[in-house]
């Protein structure tokens, strides 16, 4: 598979400002009081520093969150399945 490239942005101060992470990977940044939008695209993020941002997700990134969370509601297995998914996709959350 091709690897889709990214603008790389490294060690930018930003505030009050909405930021794309999409087609973008942002490095050593500083997002002070920033709307973070991700549409489910090509990102990366390291060594970012985040104070009071509020995120939003649309497109492709916003129907996965909401799939998940039908899922979750549901209850039972699927609540478990779901549970299973985070976990093991983000370890470090639950450290």
């Amino acid at each position: 598979m091709a690897e889709i490239e990214t603008t790389k942005v490294s060690a930018k101060a930003f505030e009050n400002e909405e930021i794309r992470l999409d087609g973008r990977e942002y490095d050593g940044c500083t997002f002070r009081n920033c709307t973070i939008v991700y549409g489910g695209g090509n990102t990366a993020i390291h060594g970012n520093k985040f104070h009071d941002c509020k995120f939003r997700f649309e497109g492709s990134a916003a129907r996965t969150l909401q799939f998940l969370a039908n899922f979750g509601r549901e209850g039972g297995e699927m609540r478990a399945l779901v549970a299973t998914l985070v976990s093991g996709t983000f370890p470090y959350l639950f450290e």
